[in-house]
């Protein structure tokens, strides 16, 4: 708030209305009136906080257009970045927020379940031991060099200091004032870590973050069993958490319309602005071979002027050799097995996700059609005819793939990302 004396001032008259009405009794409403002002931050939600990656996109489009000259009464990008930030516009977008908060869970929960199985990387800090506890992690918080640490953690995880390592477990020093202990099962998950100096696990002084909530693992569980926030007794004890090394994307869209309902550019928008879903360039690998079928099923063979490369045609999936006298060694890809299964429908091909066979097609219908496809649904600028490009090589972004697996869905009719439907 900017001004606390009037926003008293508001409180209590208001109070003194629900008094004079006969809503509260006096004796409750000199109460509330002596409360200190209370300011809920109505942007803090769950909600608010798993669209930050996709709001600021919104925030980069109105930008652009505002620079193209295609806001009505806009004719700069300075003047559309005023106006969004001061002038009131009304955007109206095509976020669903329940789907957009369901997708930022299912991302964290699988990056969380990926990270947890390569292990505990080691304490964020470390304190004197003292039963000041309380005071320390808060200091230990407010320190500028901390802050990139502890961003990114759930909104229920909190700071913890190791009191006591014991045979009986380890005992916990909390943000809050409160103590408590370890689980067990994240004292065995620490216990590999290898610290510098010598040592293994947790030690007495370590800061760590911890919550209440049970680790996810998307191997086992529903979205229902760890996106939902369940209240855990009171002597539950605390699991071990950290933010993930790697990152990831997600894009949810309606194929036949292309408006995004939900992006998720990372794991934390706090953490990292940099959204993977837009501006990250990665090899789709394996989802980019539906495309390798789908330009082979769209060419007529030229021997017989017939659709040859149907879903019962045949290909041998056998070793693939390709040697260069250029490249020091042979192209040789194999599959995920390291079997190969002999003649294979296409069908059967991209079910199983077969790379020798891929290639082997790709080869016979030629690279430069992949690359044609490639680029004629939208996942590519430029695509060289490799081979290797033929099993996800090349450089694209979540939100192409996306668009162009609706394309697929669509028909083969073109769409193209929606994020707002009116601006005013």
């Amino acid at each position: 708030y900017n001004n606390p004396d009037a926003a008293i001032d508001r409180r209590n008259y208001v109070i003194g209305r629900m008094v004079a009405n006969g809503y509260v009794d006096k004796a409750a409403g000199d109460k509330a009136m002596a409360e200190p002002l209370k300011v809920v931050n109505r942007l803090d939600t769950d909600e608010n906080q798993a669209a930050a990656y996709y709001v600021e996109e919104l925030r980069k489009e109105i930008l652009a257009l505002g620079a193209q000259k295609k806001l009505t009464g806009i004719d700069s990008k300075g003047a559309a970045e005023e106006a969004f930030l001061e002038g009131g516009l009304s955007i109206r977008s095509t976020l669903d927020s329940n789907l957009q908060l369901i997708a930022q869970t299912a991302l964290r929960a699988g990056l969380e379940t990926y990270d947890r199985r390569h292990g505990w990387r080691g304490p964020i800090g470390a304190l004197e031991a003292s039963d000041d506890f309380e005071a320390a992690l808060k200091a230990f918080a407010s320190n500028k060099d901390n802050k990139p640490k502890i961003a990114g953690g759930g909104n229920t995880w909190q700071l913890a200091v190791v009191r006591t390592v014991a045979k009986d477990g380890v005992r916990l020093g909390l943000a809050s004032g409160e103590t408590g202990t370890l689980s067990a099962e994240d004292v065995k998950w620490s216990n590999p870590h290898k610290r510098e100096g010598g040592g293994t696990g947790l030690k007495v002084g370590d800061v760590v973050q911890v919550s209440r909530d049970p680790t996810p693992d998307v191997s086992s569980q529903l979205i229902t069993d760890y996106g939902v926030p369940k209240k855990a007794a009171a002597n539950a004890p605390w699991r071990l958490r950290q933010v993930p090394a790697l990152q990831g994307a997600l894009v949810a869209m309606d194929p036949h319309t292309g408006r995004v309902y939900a992006m998720a550019g990372g794991y934390s928008f706090e953490r990292s602005q940099f959204n993977r879903a837009i501006q990250a360039k990665r090899q789709p690998g394996s989802s980019f071979k539906p495309f390798v079928y789908a330009a082979a099923m769209e060419q007529v063979d030229p021997a017989t002027n017939t659709y040859k490369w149907t879903p019962s045609y045949r290909v041998p999936d056998i070793p693939y050799v390709s040697c260069d006298p250029n490249q020091a060694k042979c192209y040789k890809p194999t599959n995920y097995s390291e079997q190969f299964y002999g003649l294979t429908t296409l069908r059967v091909g991209v079910e199983k996700s077969r790379n020798a066979m891929t290639v082997r097609l790709a080869s016979e219908i030629g690279f430069d059609k992949v690359s044609a496809m490639g680029e004629k649904m939208g996942i590519y600028d430029k695509l060289p005819p490799y081979e290797s490009m033929a099993l996800g090589a090349g450089d694209t972004t979540v939100m192409r793939m996306a668009v162009a697996y609706a394309e697929l869905v669509n028909g083969g009719k073109q769409v193209s990302p929606v994020m707002f439907d009116r601006i005013q």
